[in-house]
C-alpha cells in the first residue's frame, strides 16, 4: 500500500447558525425604562417606546410574550417564557 493511495477528505464544517431571534427582542432593545408608580398595591412602570410612553403593570404583557417581572426606582426587568431577560436602567433626563 501506498501512502499516496490513502484518500484524505478534508473535514466537513455543518454551518453555523445562529440561535433563532425572540420575537420583539430587537424592538425592546429600542425601549427607555423612565421609571415606576404605585396605584394602590399596583406598580407600574414606563416606557419610551422610540414613538411613545407605554404603561405596563408589573407581572403584565409588555410586548408579544415578555412580561415585566420587576420593577423598581433603579431598574425594570422584562423576561420572555425562554428564559431570556432584559435589564432596563432609568434614563437621565437632562
Amino acid at each position: 500500500m501506498s501512502i499516496h493511495s490513502i484518500e484524505i477528505k478534508p473535514a466537513i464544517q455543518a454551518p453555523q447558525s445562529k440561535p433563532a431571534a425572540i420575537p420583539h427582542e430587537a424592538d425592546l432593545r429600542r425601549w427607555r425604562y423612565l421609571g415606576i408608580t404605585r396605584m394602590g398595591a399596583v406598580e407600574h412602570a414606563f416606557f419610551h417606546t422610540g414613538k411613545s410612553t407605554r404603561m405596563v403593570v408589573k407581572e403584565g404583557l409588555a410586548l408579544g410574550e415578555w412580561r415585566l417581572t420587576q420593577a423598581e426606582k433603579e431598574l425594570a426587568i422584562l423576561t420572555h417564557p425562554k428564559g431570556k431577560s432584559i435589564t432596563f436602567k432609568p434614563t437621565q433626563s437632562e
